[in-house]
């Protein structure tokens, strides 16, 4: 997995080893890892994140490649998108993926959660949840898509996006307590 940077001219710029890229286009979500040298992981991450006109889904001159998939990597210049580095990486984060926002989640998988659900889930409805209920609402959420995985993704990174309409969250959680699938003793 690579990632090619061409300039304005369409010439290429850089080609930087990739370790994970998940992207979402409905809201410019990109988890995105370069494990290249530092100056071209540094020009990658500020062609992605210059300053841009565009207050929509913008494409950038960098494309993400893994065998036959290619995929334009696309911002939302209005959206944050956080650096981690360290000597050889770079790792860009939509603001979305944080602590502080939780519209996206790292880790689980079909059967398990991901372990910054119950603390999303909390974060944004306004009725309590208990830990030992996890297991039981991501199923059901899961089953009315409520929580989706993201649109593309390669590398061992696997991102979740929620459903923010806390109406339906709230209506799930009371059925499934009104069937005593969740009860507040843990089975």
């Amino acid at each position: 997995m690579y990632v090619k940077l061409h300039d304005k001219a369409d010439r290429l710029r850089f080609t930087v080893p990739c370790a994970a890229y998940v992207a979402d286009n409905a809201d410019g979500l990109l988890l995105l890892e370069l494990v290249g040298a530092d100056s071209e992981n540094r020009a990658v991450w500020s062609h992605i994140v210059k300053a841009r006109s565009e207050r929509s889904l913008t494409a950038t001159s960098a494309h993400f490649h893994a065998g036959a998939s290619k995929d334009v990597i696309c911002v939302v210049p209005t959206t944050k998108y956080h650096k981690v580095e360290q000597s050889g990486r770079v790792i860009l984060l939509h603001d979305g993926l944080t602590r502080f926002r939780y519209e996206y989640l790292l880790g689980g998988d079909d059967d398990a959660p991901s372990p910054w659900f119950m603390l999303a889930l909390q974060q944004h409805i306004p009725i309590p949840v208990l830990p030992h209920w996890a297991p039981v609402i991501w199923a059901k959420a899961r089953e009315l898509s409520l929580v989706q995985a993201a649109d593309v993704s390669f590398g061992p990174a696997v991102v979740w996006q929620l459903d923010l309409n806390q109406n339906t969250w709230e209506r799930m959680i009371q059925d499934l307590v009104k069937a005593r699938k969740v009860t507040v003793e843990a089975r």
